[in-house]
């Protein structure tokens, strides 16, 4: 998982997905805190991570292995990398974006939670309500990922099912495999699969990428942040096991990444960069070909 603000990146992974680390002005990612996890049970909690000016903050349940209420907001300093406070509470009621989970409550209608944390105050975020299933959704028994606010609409990607969009133009939903989604030049730009098919969808418009595009991720395996990027003017997707990545409106020249596994892209003021996974992460600057 990443996040990115100006010259300013955050990771989180490691091999047991809590290890934290902050780059910036594209130098190497260095670790500053594990975040910890159920070492009896084995499992890793839910986060995210949030970028202000000042701060950056790690939103994590307070107990358990899902982000639900009651929620923890911890701020890092961005220049030692220290700890510097905690928020706890249910959270306050707002654009909560983040984070979601949808569930299928009683009498069939889906549930959805949200939470986020507020840039300026360092507050947890959350809100409940209910979403239409357009009689498609499977939601079984419950699904998770991030949202996105744009075009006065919650986009909704739900991992293997498809893309779920409320309000805006209207409620729809898209069949596929969708990744986060990326705000861009104000439009839902979401990268994914239909079928063996790699494209986009941009404001719920499905865009493909030329034939022979390789599976941007395998199924079920989406990168939880970073999966696309601005790019020359358009757009990029990541190929999680490297080499030539797919663009859309950038141009003639080919983006490549050495082959390796990455978490995500990272435009960057000194560049478009992979964020390399594994027990430590790294900066591998994107090459263009062609």
């Amino acid at each position: 998982m990443i996040a990115v603000s100006g010259p300013v990146l955050a990771h989180l992974g490691g091999w047991r997905g809590d290890l934290l680390s902050l780059s910036r002005d594209g130098g190497p990612p260095r670790p500053v805190a594990e975040l910890g996890w159920d070492a009896r049970a084995q499992v890793t909690p839910q986060r995210r991570l949030a970028l202000a000016p000042d701060a950056l903050f790690v939103l994590e349940p307070v107990a358990g292995p899902l982000l639900d209420p009651p929620l923890r907001v911890r701020r890092f300093d961005l220049v030692r990398g220290t700890e510097v406070a905690r928020e706890e509470g249910r959270g306050e009621e707002g654009e909560a974006a983040d984070h979601f989970r949808l569930e299928r409550a009683a009498g069939g209608a889906v549930r959805a939670v949200r939470c986020g944390v507020d840039r300026a105050s360092g507050r947890p975020l959350y809100w409940e309500g209910r979403v239409p299933d357009l009689g498609q959704l499977a939601v079984r028994p419950s699904c998770s990922g991030t949202p996105l606010l744009a075009g006065g609409a919650w986009w909704y990607p739900i991992r293997v099912e498809g893309l779920l969009r409320v309000g805006g133009a209207g409620d729809a939903f898209w069949r596929g495999d969708p990744a986060p989604p990326l705000l861009l030049s104000g439009r839902a730009v979401v990268p994914g699969m239909r079928g063996r098919a790699a494209g986009l969808w941009q404001d719920g418009v499905w865009r493909p990428f030329p034939l022979g595009t390789p599976p941007l991720f395998p199924a079920y395996r989406a990168p939880l942040s970073g999966a696309a990027a601005p790019f020359r003017g358009g757009v990029v997707a990541l190929v999680r096991g490297g080499g030539p990545l797919p663009a859309l409106d950038a141009g003639p020249a080919t983006p490549r990444l050495p082959e390796g596994v990455y978490a995500g892209l990272a435009a960057l003021p000194e560049g478009l960069f992979g964020v390399a996974d594994g027990a430590a992460p790294g900066l591998v600057p994107v090459a263009l070909t062609g």
